[in-house]
């Protein structure tokens, strides 16, 4: 078996509790800086400096007409919340992933 320990993507934040409960602190950091703080500052964000946004839809589960997944009103917000932050002041994509 391989465990995965390097996480590229994400802030240390958001790894710290899933390194303490499933991965006996084994988690490492490994991503970029100027990527995963770049949004800190952000005013939308519920915990300033914790980069965290949950965003509720409510949804029925399972096929809808023509068995359809209902789940796609979910899947809809997540580029509105893109959207936001891509008009955070100061955040800069090409910036951040260069």
């Amino acid at each position: 078996m391989t465990k995965l320990v390097k996480n590229y993507r994400s802030h240390s934040a958001l790894l710290a509790l899933p390194s303490r409960l499933f991965y006996h602190r084994e988690l490492e950091v490994c991503a970029d800086p100027k990527v995963v703080t770049s949004l800190l500052g952000w005013e939308k964000l519920p915990r300033k400096g914790f980069p965290l946004v949950f965003h509720g839809v409510r949804v029925s589960c399972g096929p809808g007409p023509g068995g359809r997944l209902t789940g796609l009103r979910g899947a809809a917000a997540a580029p509105r919340c893109a959207r936001r932050a891509d008009a955070c002041p100061g955040w800069n994509p090409r910036q951040a992933w260069s």
